[in-house]
């Protein structure tokens, strides 16, 4: 994927080297460390641990944070002929519970939601071990309370991105005034939203309230892949924000929507919010649209049993120790049931 080349020949493995090879030339990549004295392990490790939060550091320790892992995820796919073949980056940084996706585009590097994940220090220094490039681009899908000033560290920004309900909560949170106005999101939208072009394409879709009235899907269409944020954090009991315009009732609908587009758009591969990624295979295989349309049908079933124990004369403690969901649900986490449960009976009234 460095070079931009195509290889349709299987590699060979000879004297601790790796040999592959096309019409105009032949590589040979050695797998000894003995000729890497100078590069840190860490480096040359498929799975890259940002070294300003080493496990092992004091400072990460006293502050009890995990470290930041970066893997790669794809470097394109092909859309039909072989003369179609695109090429690209995409990467996963995750860790602290908490999913973004990081692209290499044309122009440079689109980072997804970064605040919720670490310190824009820690993520540009993760960042420059797979790239050169700057980082260019910061994509909000959803309203958060970032650190405006951390964005200083970027002097390449060119745009901030976010739905117009998630950059007018954030502006409610006073996050932009004064000399911050400038990180302030400089490209909103209402429905839909087109960043780049090509193969660099981006594409976002709000579908109504969720989580909150903010959250929307990034889309890469050259991946066969969507980003779902909090509107698909993991498989368990939602997160509703009703301060941000959340809502538990309207979720299983947009939901529903969600994955009508998914199905439209080709979509083949998804990425949640929160849930931990693989380490050991292929983030590709993941998770798929099934999934979230299971994740849909969940959140309108946990909806419906709620609401009708309610309507019984149930209150929240009983309803949280009586809860059942039906066996096709059995690994889902109940860990946020009764923040849930408070949510619905808010909305009931």
């Amino acid at each position: 994927r460095r070079l931009g080349g195509v290889s349709w020949v299987a590699a060979a493995y000879a004297n601790r080297h790796v040999l592959i090879r096309n019409d105009e030339e032949v590589l040979s990549a050695s797998l000894a460390a003995a000729d890497y004295p100078n590069v840190p392990s860490s480096k040359s490790s498929p799975v890259r641990r940002a070294a300003v939060t080493r496990p092992d550091a004091p400072e990460a320790t006293e502050a009890g944070r995990s470290p930041l892992i970066i893997q790669f995820a794809a470097s394109g796919t092909t859309t039909g002929a072989p003369s179609t073949f695109q090429f690209g980056e995409f990467y996963l940084l995750s860790g602290r519970g908490t999913n973004t996706p990081v692209f290499v585009v044309d122009d440079g590097v689109v980072v997804v939601d970064p605040a919720r994940s670490g310190s824009f220090e820690e993520i540009r220094a993760e960042v420059a071990r797979i790239t050169d490039k700057a980082i260019t681009t910061v994509v909000n899908t959803l309203a958060h309370t970032p650190d405006p000033e951390n964005l200083a560290g970027y002097p390449n920004l060119v745009d901030v991105v976010a739905h117009e309900n998630a950059a007018t909560a954030m502006g409610r949170m006073n996050l932009f005034a004064g000399e911050r106005t400038r990180f302030a999101p400089t490209r909103k939208y209402e429905r839909e939203l087109t960043l780049f072009a090509g193969r660099s394409q981006v594409d976002l879709y709000h579908f109504g309230a969720g989580p909150t009235d903010g959250d929307s899907v990034l889309v890469v269409p050259r991946f066969r892949m969507a980003y779902l944020g909090d509107l698909f954090p993991s498989k368990g009991v939602p997160l509703i924000d009703t301060s941000l315009g959340g809502s538990a009732a309207a979720f299983p609908e947009t939901l529903v929507r969600v994955v009508e587009m998914l199905e439209e758009t080709g979509v083949t591969f998804v990425v949640p919010g929160r849930a931990t990624p693989p380490t050991a295979q292929t983030i590709l295989g993941w998770l798929t649209v099934d999934d979230v349309r299971e994740y849909a049908e969940f959140c309108r079933d946990l909806l419906a049993i709620v609401q009708d124990a309610l309507r019984a004369g149930n209150n929240v403690d009983e309803i949280v120790a009586n809860l059942e969901l039906p066996e096709r649900y059995r690994d889902y986490d109940l860990q946020h049931a009764r923040s849930y449960v408070e949510t619905v009976v808010a909305e009931l009234r």
